[in-house]
């Protein structure tokens, strides 16, 4: 059976299949991968960043309240 005169998508076009393409896809993929795991670790990052303030802060406005019954 022939692809010609099927619309996209209905199999490989001509050359899809060259191994250096395959492996260029392969390592934008990668590439791709990596900023997005990166991008995900600075935001994980800046949550732990604001828990830990947050959670000072809770902390001394505890104390202060506790300074200002004495």
């Amino acid at each position: 059976l022939s692809n010609s005169g099927r619309g996209p998508g209905a199999g490989p076009a001509p050359g899809s299949c060259n191994p250096r393409k395959f492996s260029e896809k392969i390592a934008l993929h990668n590439q791709r991968q990596a900023e997005d795991t990166a991008a995900f670790r600075e935001v994980m990052m800046d949550i732990t960043s604001i828990r830990v303030s947050l959670t000072q802060f809770k902390t001394r406005r505890a104390h202060l309240r506790q300074l200002s019954y004495i």
